[in-house]
């Protein structure tokens, strides 16, 4: 299965007290440490956009090719952030994945790409709760001209965007469900509270791994 995974690091973590939420300890790895863990098992390449001034260490010896792409005008919205993704990249298609999420299923996003590549759309976004989950999709490269355009008008809602696209796939809450089975897929930690949370459910199931083999 060949995509690239799309890490979006940018923002300016106001909610979280301004600390980069991608440097939270998450058991004993921070939690970009732990998204790079989970994509490097089926993506081909990994491209990190950030902006700002913050700066990511070097990936020389990852085991597949991890680029840090600083945008040039950041903090204009995930919809810039993946334009940068694109245009960096020569796959195809890509999951696109915001980096506060530290329960996403790689499992589902496989799944993800291989609609894409059946349906031959340029979009698969999943649908939760009644919402669009844009920040946990599959984005074909043939949409780079259609966000450029939207961003020199000065637009930048993402959901809007995807609203307006003809060539794309919504998936329904029911199968959604199938993979979102402890319903944490789509948490993000926006606030410290949220950090706290995803720091209990991660020693959840450091126990249950132990429990298994011991079994």
């Amino acid at each position: 299965m060949d995509f690239a995974a799309i890490l979006l690091a940018g923002g300016q973590n106001k909610r979280m007290n301004r600390y980069p939420k991608w440097d939270l300890m998450m058991g004993q790895e921070t939690m970009l440490q732990r998204s790079i863990r989970y994509l490097s098992k089926y993506s081909q390449e990994i491209f990190i956009v950030s902006g700002g001034e913050y700066r990511f260490p070097s990936f020389d010896h990852a085991r597949i090719p991890i680029h840090v792409v600083y945008d040039s005008t950041p903090y204009l919205g995930p919809l810039n952030g993946i334009r940068t993704g694109l245009k960096e990249s020569d796959h195809h298609y890509h999951f696109v994945v915001a980096a506060d999420m530290p329960f996403f299923s790689m499992e589902f996003a496989c799944y993800m790409v291989e609609l894409a590549e059946t349906r031959q759309v340029d979009l698969v976004i999943p649908k939760w709760k009644g919402q669009l989950q844009p920040l946990y999709g599959i984005y074909a490269k043939n949409v780079l001209d259609s966000i450029e355009k939207v961003l020199v008008e000065g637009k930048n809602s993402l959901v809007k965007w995807i609203f307006e696209q003809e060539n794309k796939m919504i998936i329904a809450e029911q199968i959604v469900a199938r993979f979102n089975r402890n319903e944490r897929i789509f948490f993000n930690m926006n606030h410290p509270e949220d950090y706290q949370q995803a720091l209990v459910w991660i020693k959840e199931e450091d126990c249950e791994k132990r429990d298994v083999k011991r079994n």
